[in-house]
């Protein structure tokens, strides 16, 4: 987990991934860092046609699925010694079983 702030007042961060099994995954990261306010969102949409180790079984060994995690975070600096933060994390998922 990244608990560092940049000195940028803005950052936005792009990263694509591409694995075997048409595994795809799409990150997306923005901070907005203005004064005493500190704001971010992360976005990740992850997804894979699964794989059958086993093609006579009923279903696949892991199946098709695709999910998408959102993750905001807030930060306001009331004094030197005080904050008041907030953050979440949302997820979807979904999964195609199919069954021979």
């Amino acid at each position: 987990m990244i608990t560092e702030v940049p000195d940028d007042p803005y950052n936005l961060q792009f990263q694509s991934y591409y694995k075997t099994n048409n595994t795809i995954d799409f990150i997306d990261n923005a901070l907005v860092n203005q004064n005493d306010l500190t704001a971010s969102i992360f976005v990740d949409r992850l997804s894979s046609d699964g794989y059958d180790l086993f093609p006579n079984s009923v279903s696949q060994t892991a199946p098709e699925f695709s999910s998408y995690t959102i993750n905001p975070k807030v930060n306001y600096k009331l004094s030197d010694n005080s904050s008041i933060k907030y953050s979440g994390r949302i997820l979807f998922e979904e999964q195609k079983t199919i069954c021979n």
